[in-house]
């Protein structure tokens, strides 16, 4: 169906619409010159155009089931069905909205299944430091506003998020400082900054992160140090020496650090120990579409984050043993229900059955068991999306009718099933 433009009652004008294709959650992309379609200048991110086209370009409208269109009915039963035979159903992806993970929830809990995010390798590791160690950070905006001086530590959250230098790094007014502040690049030699920002290159090869930070910790103490301090400890040193504000950036890594969780551990310690004589912040950008978001809403219904069991309806949460991979390597999942209405990704490659409730352009290498399209939130329905530094819960407004149902709406008919008495 064609597009219908939203507009200010009082203005006129297109109302803000906040862009769900990734954790900045922008609400600032300018108009493009036909918002009824597009409500922003294709130019204005790449990311926002390919996730528009994605969710308003040729898509299944039916559900398939081994390949054969299915009506929706039969496919619910066969859900059901499957639910009711699955002795720990797995229920992943989890790439939406709030109104998506609660969803997940509500199925988790009638199903006695586990909960995970396909992506929560990074928020769990933050949490896990948070709980035995502490940990401090930023928002977004107080980082914009405040920082004089941030650290880029093995990241590609420039490629991840791709308006992250407009937004933060290079936009002015700056509330607390006009000057523009300085940016070090620790990274493999050869990295180089987005346009636009001019950044100092500290050449540290990702496995020497905790090095670094370990040598960075006793040039801070005062402490005599057992031999020559690298090149790039004495770099960053010097310049958290010469800092008001420093925030250190992490996530998402362009490679999986061994023992992530120390080298967070080893970053908190440094920013606690700064913090004893002045100010210094950490903001994670790890939090993929949607991670932040399920983690919120799981610890909110739940008292835990994600990788919790609701088996009997009790939550038990196990960072370690409830992780999607643990559960499929070691054959405790017997069913993976994988929810994507954000972005068409498929699910991973399991030697299990796979019911797949997700984007409508999602394109399978391995085809599930049972493929359900669904509205995209942000595009065809509304919805809420927390930031990715889960100091904000936005709107989401509906752009394009594709008479796609909503993940609630599905699963509502589906739980409704699962109570009724099996056939």
């Amino acid at each position: 169906m064609p597009a219908t433009a939203h507009t200010s009652p009082d203005r006129g004008r297109p109302e803000p619409w906040v862009c769900p294709f990734c954790p900045l959650l922008c609400d600032d992309l300018s108009p493009g010159p036909d918002s009824a379609a597009m409500p922003f200048d294709a130019q204005a991110c790449a990311r926002a155009t390919q996730g528009w086209a994605a969710a308003t370009g040729p898509a299944s409208a039916t559900p398939r089931l081994h390949g054969r269109d299915i009506d929706r009915s039969d496919a619910l039963a066969h859900t059901a069905e499957r639910l009711r035979a699955a002795a720990l159903p797995l229920i992943g992806g989890l790439y939406g909205d709030l109104a998506d993970s609660r969803a997940a929830l509500r199925l988790a809990q009638a199903s006695g299944g586990v909960l995970d995010h396909a992506a929560s390798d990074g928020l769990l590791n933050l949490v896990s430091v948070l709980q035995t160690d502490g940990l401090m950070t930023v928002s977004l905006g107080e980082a914009r506003n405040r920082a004089d001086l941030w650290i880029f530590l093995g990241t590609d959250a420039f490629a991840a998020l791709p308006r992250l230098a407009d937004l933060v790094l290079t936009a002015t007014p700056r509330q607390h400082d006009a000057a523009a502040p300085r940016v070090l690049l620790v990274a493999p030699p050869g990295a180089t900054p987005p346009p636009g920002v001019t950044a100092e290159a500290v050449g540290v090869a990702d496995a020497e992160l905790p090095d670094l930070l370990g040598w960075t910790r006793l040039l801070a103490s005062g402490r005599p140090c057992p031999g020559t301090a690298p090149a790039a400890a004495t770099q960053l040193h010097r310049a958290l020496e010469a800092a008001r504000f420093p925030v250190f950036v992490t996530g998402p890594q362009r490679a999986a650090p061994a023992h992530a969780d120390l080298l967070l551990q080893a970053l908190a310690a440094l920013i606690r120990e700064r913090n004893d004589r002045g100010r210094a912040a950490l903001l994670p950008l790890g939090a993929g579409p949607g991670v932040m978001t399920a983690h919120q809403a799981c610890a909110w219904h739940s008292g835990f984050s994600l990788r919790t069991a609701l088996v009997q309806g009790i939550p038990e949460h196990d960072a370690h043993r409830y992780a999607s991979a643990t559960l499929v390597g070691a054959g405790e999942a017997d069913l993976l229900v994988w929810i994507n209405p954000l972005q068409p990704t498929p699910p991973p490659a399991v030697d299990l059955p796979v019911l797949a409730f997700g984007h409508p352009a999602t394109e399978f290498a391995h085809p599930p068991e049972l493929f359900f399209p669904l509205a995209v939130p942000g595009v065809h329905r509304a919805g809420q999306l927390h930031r990715v530094d889960g100091m904000a819960l936005l709107p989401l407004r509906a752009r394009v009718d594709s008479g796609l149902p909503s993940t609630t709406e599905v699963f509502t008919e589906l739980l409704s099933r699962l109570e009724s008495p099996a056939c």
